[in-house]
């Protein structure tokens, strides 16, 4: 199993203890409710996030292309 898909098994493991815990709605399928509830991004959006900040850090010469060659 890949790495991220580890990250999201256990992001959805945790919506739905936090869920429960908070007696909020949870589905397998739409954790939003839980996600929403709790301010949090899902994993996927994240690593959107963090993948377009690197690239734009790449661009604007923040982060030295070198060192990843």
């Amino acid at each position: 199993m890949s790495g991220f898909l580890q990250i999201e098994r256990l992001q959805r493991r945790f919506f739905r203890f936090a869920g429960s815990l908070l007696h909020i709605p949870y589905t397998q399928r739409n954790y939003k409710s839980v996600a929403t509830r709790l301010r949090l991004d899902s994993a996927v959006n994240r690593r959107h996030s963090l993948n377009l900040q690197f690239l734009k850090n790449i661009l604007s010469g923040k982060t030295d292309s070198l060192t990843l060659l």
